[in-house]
């Protein structure tokens, strides 16, 4: 038998994790006020280099698009868990996953020292942003939807058909032409790269992460192993064999999570300012 508890168990060791998701939230809160200011590359820079290498969706664009997908969800759960004072594991891990994936997704892009290795991942990312809008606006247009549709929705839903068709067409044509096969994204391996990069030297760390990315898709897609791994276990009072799992009480795995997703979204962070900043200028 299962059950998820919302209302969080007071003890010492909840809340010295409470204590470390503020300190968490406190950083991350002065990250919001960046989205809607992204930074220019610099002339002279490796990432305006990378986007006059391919404009049509701009490397620099596509990597503050993910970060900004991080900070948002990073942000949705820190009100979600301070105004509502209580803990949700299944909920905050679906919040937390595409900050997640933002955060890795953008530092996958733009951690390769050589230009076309990024320009490839950039390519990758753009071909299967349009395929997904092609797809969404091709369902619109499918019966008996169609023939429900105002003329206008029918005539947007074409344009949108139209670019997106457009667009991945040009993607997969430039990708072919530097001599690279057109593949999917894979947010695991993605998110296994990131997670050597951050912590390189920090095997526990490392792990973290990749375990952060299985359980909150887990959680995301309503399956129920990882309650399996995060319950408490009662045995029933009154069924003899029957084991009662309670979740809502593990405020530290929701904390590895929020923690893994900071580390991946920092380092995102700190590599889009380093492919920003212009080679003639002195760091220190």
């Amino acid at each position: 038998m299962a059950s998820r508890r919302r209302n969080s168990f007071r003890t010492p060791e909840w809340e010295a994790w409470e204590r470390r998701l503020t300190g968490l939230f406190t950083i991350t809160v002065q990250w919001e006020p960046l989205v809607g200011d992204p930074p220019i590359p610099a002339p002279g820079s490796p990432l305006a280099g990378d986007d006059r290498a391919w404009s049509l969706l701009p490397t620099s664009t596509l990597a503050w698009l993910g970060l900004v997908s991080a900070i948002e969800h990073l942000a949705a759960c820190r009100r979600l868990m301070q105004e509502t004072r209580t803990m949700m594991p299944s909920p905050y891990m679906s919040l937390i996953r595409p900050a997640l994936m933002g955060g890795a997704q953008t530092l996958w892009v733009l951690l390769p020292p050589v230009r076309a290795e990024r320009v490839r991942r950039q390519l990758i990312v753009a071909h299967e942003e349009f395929q997904e809008s092609r797809h969404l606006a091709r369902e619109a247009l499918e019966p008996p939807l169609r023939e429900k549709l105002p003329p206008k929705a029918v005539e947007a839903a074409e344009g949108q058909l139209a670019r997106a068709t457009e667009r991945q067409s040009k993607t997969a044509a430039e990708l072919q032409r530097r001599g690279h096969k057109i593949s999917k994204v894979n947010m695991t391996d993605v998110i296994k790269e990131a997670a050597a990069h951050v912590a390189a030297d920090d095997p526990w760390s490392y792990q973290a992460i990749r375990s952060s990315w299985r359980i909150a898709s887990g959680d995301a897609h309503g399956k129920l192993w990882p309650m399996l791994h995060r319950a408490t276990r009662t045995p029933s009072a009154t069924e003899p064999g029957v084991t009662l799992l309670q979740d809502g009480s593990n405020i530290e795995m929701v904390g590895m999570v929020a923690g893994s997703a900071y580390k991946l979204t920092k380092a995102g962070m700190d590599m889009f300012q380093q492919r920003c900043a212009s080679p003639h200028v002195n760091p220190s």
